[in-house]
């Protein structure tokens, strides 16, 4: 797939085959909520989409990290 930004084309990967993740967009939690939470959350989260393995989240660049952050794979 092609697409233009600021007058350069660029190319995106294409992806093949049935999907095996989802995104959570901007994750970020309040520094008053136990961060033990944010385990419940992606526990839910698959539970929602149980037919998918995996799941990206994006998380501010700014935000401080949290504990749940220390189990994950960082990916630029």
């Amino acid at each position: 797939m092609m697409i233009m930004t600021s007058g350069t084309i660029e190319l995106l990967p294409e992806f093949k085959g049935a999907p095996n993740a989802f995104l959570v967009e901007l994750f970020a939690m309040h520094e008053h909520y136990d961060e033990r939470l944010a385990f419940d959350f992606l526990v839910a989260a698959f539970c929602v989409f149980p037919d998918l393995d995996y799941c990206a989240l994006t998380v501010p660049h700014a935000y401080p990290t949290f504990p749940l952050l220390d189990h994950l794979v960082v990916s630029d």
